[in-house]
């Protein structure tokens, strides 16, 4: 006896309610943990913070989502994980282009 309203499948780890705060905690997480790079300054080399990029595959371990589970989900919560895509990649090319200045800066000092 099969009845149309039987879910079939595992069920979702996420509601989109829950993978949107789930981004945002992923977003806070990259803020306050940064990536330390080690610079020579006056002859000592110091670690210097530096910010973490946001990407789709820390987004996902974050998560602990697979990136076919991300892709999946995308067609359910198409203008939700939209968003997600495209805030990871203005932070990306928002970094490189802060990068690219601050080493342009730093040649011209020299």
């Amino acid at each position: 006896m099969n009845t149309p309203n039987k879910k079939v499948g595992r069920p979702r780890a996420y509601t989109p309610e829950a993978l949107d705060a789930k981004f945002e905690e992923y977003v806070e997480w990259v803020k306050a943990n940064p990536v330390y790079i080690n610079k020579v300054s006056a002859g000592e080399i110091i670690a210097v913070p530096t910010q973490r990029p946001l990407t789709l595959v820390g987004f996902c371990q974050f998560a602990k989502i697979s990136k076919d589970t991300f892709r999946r989900y995308e067609d359910e919560f198409c203008d939700l994980l939209t968003h997600v895509r495209v805030a990871i990649e203005a932070d990306q090319l928002e970094g490189c282009l802060l990068y690219t200045s601050d080493a342009a800066d730093e040649a011209r000092s020299v």
